[in-house]
């Protein structure tokens, strides 16, 4: 299944999804009123100019008082400075808001992400996560910041320009709105093809942001074989795609504003004429068909703006669209509620089944118990379902059917948060942090420098770690061999003290001397706790008090060591094959 739904049509305003984007401005709704308050009024103060130039115009200088001019030029100036203020003010809190905003949402969205289960990003492109996590909420700053407040500024800009004009004349004004619909429909149609391909823009981008993540992360198998041709051939049709779309974008924007500018001068064209008619008549004022003509341009402007806004604001709502498809995304973890006391405990499959795809099961009815302080290793061919037996014990898949118990309880019903302090797992893929030594070993748990050390020496790790500066020192993972990664994995499992110690080919990556220091100290600390222990090496599992034998997905035998050798089952020939590989290795 996929978790994330793909970009879908828009609705022209999306009123749910709106208020969805909005809730989380909630908190700060005082800050909002204020932004929007003066940006109505610094907005309304431009269209006194107009007026106040007509005055000028048809009374001081008309009569050639220069007095009256210079007092009406200081109001001129005065409401500039106010509106200056205003507008400053207004978008400092636009600003203030949707940096709060955003910055709660993007919170609440990373730690909605870090709930999920490992199937969804095992299911989900790091590429196209990142771009919703990233770019995404970053379209909804704009939101806020700019578009809402934008859009309505423009509105209202065309509002007051219309009714001063009809205030002043309603010929003139007639005549100006006299292209309006022509206005219109240019804005509508260049509305909807912006929209659509800024939808591909987006599917663009996410494409190449997943491109770009992939071959990044696999650029040491890349220039191993070879490969950097063909992955930048990849690359670049990504790229050539996404640039393609944005000169189709570019297109449409250079269509749209010449034709909104070329009605826009033929009104104003028009509204001279007439105005000039009307003045010839004595029906109106020099003065007031300036006043009207700087009007005309105060209501093109927003006009031609609108479409921007309105465009922003669908490509933000979009945004949001992705953002909240990943903030409710089906794949929370199921958690249970019972917490589990701190001991050694028994494990038990009762008939699970499982597949990563339902039309390929992994684990068929499988059935095993291991008792509370015991060894079992389990052993069998690449894709027998070893590691996925790990995966589920650690609650990173729901089982098709069937249950764990762990304890007394079943897998599903322990809480989260009792589960995990109580298992340790060693994997072949050891992840670690650029973070300190110390932080990347201990992790949740409370820094003990004396046991650390303990630890650090046990996993044969001490030299390295005085060689890079200690347990404060920075740790960057890529300047360790995969096989010191794995004692780090080791001594990180160790030190959490688990009762469960999950072992997935825990020595696969350390030479034979290292690994037999390893053994000995297992001894030691795996007495009184349940371990499972995964291993291609058959070396490494003989003292396991219990082997189960893997094939296919089903458990085909059962027993230790001597009694599965007995048997002369596929356990005797795994035996077999790994003393042939050792010979040949010798």
């Amino acid at each position: 299944m996929s978790y994330l739904a793909e970009d879908k049509n828009q609705k022209f305003l999306d009123i749910p999804l709106l208020g969805k984007i909005l809730y989380y401005a909630k908190d700060y709704k005082g800050t909002a009123i204020l932004a929007f308050l003066t940006m109505i009024v610094s907005n309304f103060i431009p269209f006194l100019f107009p007026h106040i130039l007509q005055i000028i115009i048809d009374g001081p200088i008309k009569e050639k008082n220069f007095p009256a001019i210079l007092n009406w030029l200081t109001l001129y100036l005065s409401l500039i400075l106010i509106q200056s203020g205003l507008g400053y003010f207004s978008s400092l809190l636009s600003k203030f808001l949707a940096f709060k905003t955003i910055h709660q949402l993007r919170k609440k969205l990373y730690a909605r992400v870090q709930t999920y289960k490992i199937d969804f990003f095992h299911k989900t492109p790091i590429g196209r996560l990142m771009t919703r996590m990233t770019n995404d909420v970053d379209s909804l700053n704009s939101l806020f910041s700019e578009g809402l407040l934008d859009l309505f500024g423009a509105v209202l800009m065309i509002i007051f320009a219309v009714t001063f004009m009809f205030s002043k004349n309603w010929k003139l004004a007639l005549t100006t709105v006299l292209l309006l619909p022509a206005m219109i429909i240019a804005t509508s149609i260049f509305r909807v093809k912006v929209r659509n391909i800024n939808r591909t823009i987006r599917a663009k981008l996410a494409s190449l942001n997943a491109t770009l993540q992939e071959n990044l992360n696999g650029l040491f198998i890349v220039q191993l074989f070879s490969k950097q041709t063909e992955k930048f051939k990849l690359f670049e049709a990504d790229n050539a795609l996404y640039r393609d779309a944005y000169f189709k974008n570019v297109k449409y924007y250079s269509v749209f504003f010449p034709t909104l500018m070329t009605l826009s001068d033929l009104s104003l064209i028009s509204c001279y004429a007439v105005g000039a008619y009307l003045i010839h008549n004595g029906e109106t004022t020099t003065g007031t068909l300036i006043a009207f003509a700087w009007y005309a341009s105060m209501f093109q402007r927003p006009l031609r703006d609108l479409s921007d806004k309105v465009t922003q604001l669908q490509s933000s709502i979009a945004a949001g669209e992705r953002v909240f498809s990943l903030m409710e995304a089906d794949a929370q973890e199921e958690d249970g509620i019972i917490e589990l006391e701190y001991k050694p405990l028994s494990l038990a499959f009762k008939n699970v089944s499982f597949g990563y795809a339902a039309v390929n099961p992994v684990l068929k009815n499988l059935s095993f118990s291991i008792e509370a302080g015991k060894t079992f290793a389990i052993v069998g061919a690449t894709g027998a379902g070893k590691s996925t037996i790990i995966h589920l014990i650690n609650r990173f898949y729901q089982v098709d059917s069937g249950n764990i118990i762990l304890g007394n309880t079943s897998l599903n019903d322990i809480y989260s948060k009792s589960l995990r302090p109580l298992i340790a797992n060693v994997t072949q893929d050891v992840h670690l942090f650029n973070d300190t030594i110390a932080n990347n070993l201990c992790l949740h748990l409370k820094i003990d420098s004396k046991k650390l050390w303990e630890v650090i020496d046990y996993c044969q790790l001490k030299g390295l770690v005085e060689n890079l500066g200690g347990l404060e020192a920075t740790l960057n993972p890529k300047n360790l061999s995969s096989g010191q990664r794995q004692l780090f994995s080791f001594a990180r499992a160790l030190y959490s003290n688990p009762q469960l110690l999950l072992l997935d080919e825990a020595t696969s990556s350390v030479d034979t001397q290292t690994e037999l220091s390893i053994q000995k100290a297992l001894a030691h600390l795996l007495q009184n706790r349940t371990a499972i222990v995964v291993a291609h090496r058959l070396s490494t599992i003989v003292e396991s008090d219990q082997i189960l034998v893997m094939h296919q997905g089903e458990l085909r035998e059962q027993g230790t060591h001597l009694e599965l050798i007995q048997q002369n089952g596929i356990y005797s020939k795994l035996v077999l094959l790994n003393n042939q590989d050792f010979t040949v290795k010798v």
